[in-house]
């Protein structure tokens, strides 16, 4: 844009210097005569008496010869002289026999009386155009740089409203579909366990410690268990006082720290009737129901699909809609069984030992899907 500017100015500004040249009265008197002989003279420009080159003096008024114009070559010599004029163009009523009619001077006074622009009057015109194109050409240069200026600037404020802290503008809760057969219903417990921020009552005593829930805390970001040595082989559990499930997919991620056996339970239901699934150290499995006195085991093998080993984390979980209970690790089917002791009841982690060692194990990201 600018360099358009520029270019348009420069061309307007050629046009005017040569407009001025051509239109200063300097040169509009001085002008070439030939009389009928073939003889160039001069005219005075006091009484239009012929004068010749070598006179000092007007013969006719006096008038100096200093005063009289020189001879200059004109933009209008290609008029044809092959005519004779009059004596005086002022001393003859009839038509000029020129093809081209000669110029009359006249005086800078005679101009502006008659309404034609002096050479003065021309310059102060032109010198008007030269101003106005400079201020043209000035306002342009700055309202562009406005302009620019101004698009910059609403792309920068743009710019830092994109970038602007994320957390200001509320997001979209991310929907985790189920993904266990029947691959549908609603996620209600997405818990990463933490804490016990969550609302579902995990047993902690943390908070306040007795023999239903010893060993059962938050600690280091996850959910433990934790449970001493005893004489005997042993499982103990930690539940979410507060769930109650009937038809649900539920999945925990599960590591063993000590011990030999971790699992979940789940349609949990007092007087110690509950599921119990279960994966031990030798990647060996079991699924089982207890009712306080006899426990059965309903589901037991072993998979490659298990991570076996200490502080190996395996991804548990159980799908049971109706009397049908399946059981996953890692995402892999292990087994399915149907099984009418127990419809409804909390959901919980254990861990166990088949020897009487010391058991700690942790959980984490706790989902559960409603079918």
């Amino acid at each position: 844009m600018y360099i358009l500017s520029i270019v348009v100015f420069l061309l307007a500004g050629k046009q005017y210097f040569c407009s001025v040249y051509w239109e200063s009265g300097d040169f509009s008197h001085k002008i070439e005569h030939t009389n009928s002989k073939g003889i160039r003279f001069m005219q005075c420009p006091i009484c239009d008496a012929e004068l010749s080159a070598e006179m000092a003096a007007c013969p006719a008024c006096g008038t100096p010869a200093s005063s009289s114009a020189s001879y200059i070559e004109t933009s209008i010599s290609y008029i044809d002289r092959s005519f004779a004029p009059p004596a005086s163009l002022y001393e003859s009523n009839q038509p000029s026999p020129f093809s081209i009619q000669p110029v009359v001077w006249q005086s800078p006074a005679m101009q502006q009386q008659e309404g034609v622009p002096s050479s003065r009057a021309t310059w102060l015109g032109h010198k008007k155009l030269l101003y106005g194109g400079v201020i043209f050409l000035a306002l342009l240069i700055v309202g562009s740089g406005f302009l620019l200026y101004a698009v910059q600037a609403n792309h920068t404020t743009a710019s830092r409203i994109g970038t602007a802290n994320p957390t200001s503008v509320p997001s979209t809760p991310t929907i985790i579909a189920n993904p266990y057969p029947p691959y549908s219903g609603t996620l209600v417990i997405n818990d990463a366990l933490g804490d016990n921020s969550a609302g579902y009552g995990w047993m902690d005593d943390s908070v306040q410690s007795t023999a239903a829930n010893q060993g059962c805390r938050f600690k280091d970001g996850a959910y433990h268990i934790v449970n001493n040595s005893m004489l005997q082989p042993y499982m103990v559990y930690c539940l979410a006082l507060q769930s109650n499930f009937s038809d649900f997919a539920y999945q925990v991620q599960a590591t063993l720290l000590r011990g030999d056996e971790i699992g979940v339970v789940f349609r949990q239901s007092p007087s110690y009737r509950y599921y119990y699934f279960y994966i031990r150290l030798d990647g060996s499995y079991g699924l089982l129901w207890n009712d306080g006195g006899n426990s059965r085991l309903l589901e037991s093998g072993s998979s490659p699909a298990i991570h076996p080993g200490l502080h190996q984390p395996n991804i548990l979980a159980v799908v049971a809609q109706g009397n049908t209970l399946n059981v996953y690790v890692n995402h892999q089917l292990l087994a399915s069984t149907i099984d009418t002791t127990y419809a409804v009841g909390r959901i919980g982690t254990a861990v166990a030992s088949t020897n009487g060692s010391a058991s700690d194990g942790a959980f984490n990201n706790l989902m559960l899907w409603t079918l």
